[in-house]
């Protein structure tokens, strides 16, 4: 049986804003230390978080973000929503919700229309913002972690090993999580307990230090090389390498001779 994150935090509300008539966000990026929720009550809102894709929100339902995760928004059109934050006493880092965009059910609404007639000092928006909480808990059923007996812990440890070993072949999420027995969502979990990077960002970082020995310490071309860490071409490797190392891979070999 797998478990749901959210039923095993901790948290206590945070931030609570109502926002109105927003033509556009002034800051497109966000970085959140603790979970976010947005709530469209009016217009769409169009998120990207890290590598989980794009995902349209509108009036009816709400997007919930975990905490230490990237996102990009944009409104398509002029729109009115509720904010508000939820501290967690979790030190772990969630990866990306595998459904963050959940329906907004009956007892939420009538929550909301309760805050919107509270003063924003109100106790008893608090109370409210916790119900809320613990709706969005019911409401999201894809699970993260495994609950799973202890002989199974060493799967993670094979699971990096087969990816060092490698690198060279085209790595999927899917695939990992087929031979480790995890589901995709709480493989991607396990990965950011382990490392503190996703699944493909953990791969881009092991490619890439091969990638830099391979330049530094050998004579390979940059088809040989790209070939060894796993990418179609050149021209792909060195679009990742500078965006990786801040240099081209012919300007990392000169420093390194």
């Amino acid at each position: 049986m797998e478990n749901n994150i959210l039923t095993r935090l901790n948290v206590k509300p945070g931030k609570c804003a109502f926002v109105d008539e927003l033509a556009q966000f002034k800051i497109t990026h966000d970085y959140f230390t603790d979970w976010a929720v947005f709530i469209p009550m009016s217009g769409e809102i169009l998120y990207s978080i890290e590598q989980s894709g794009e995902h349209r929100v509108k009036t009816g339902e709400l997007f919930l973000c975990p905490p230490y995760c990237n996102i990009d928004k944009t409104a398509p059109a002029p729109l009115s929503f509720w904010f508000m934050t939820f501290v967690s006493d979790a030190a772990d880092r969630p990866a990306a919700l595998g459904n963050p965009v959940l329906p907004v059910n009956d007892r939420v609404a009538a929550d909301l229309a309760l805050m919107a007639g509270c003063m924003p000092r109100d106790p008893y928006r608090i109370v409210l913002q916790m119900d809320i909480w613990y709706q969005i808990r019911g409401l999201y059923r894809d699970p993260m972690i495994p609950a799973q007996p202890p002989d199974r812990r060493g799967s993670m440890a094979g699971v990096l090993a087969y990816i060092d070993a490698n690198l060279n072949q085209k790595l999927t999420l899917a695939e990992l999580a087929a031979r480790s027995g995890y589901s995709q969502s709480a493989l991607s979990q396990c990965f950011r307990l382990h490392t503190g990077r996703t699944p493909m960002g953990y791969i881009t970082d092991r490619r890439m230090n091969l990638a830099k020995k391979l330049i530094a310490d050998t004579r390979m071309t940059l088809r040989e090389v790209a070939a060894s860490c796993g990418y179609a071409n050149e021209f792909y490797l060195s679009s990742v390498f500078h965006k990786h190392t801040g240099m081209s891979p012919s300007e990392y070999r000169r420093r390194n001779i």
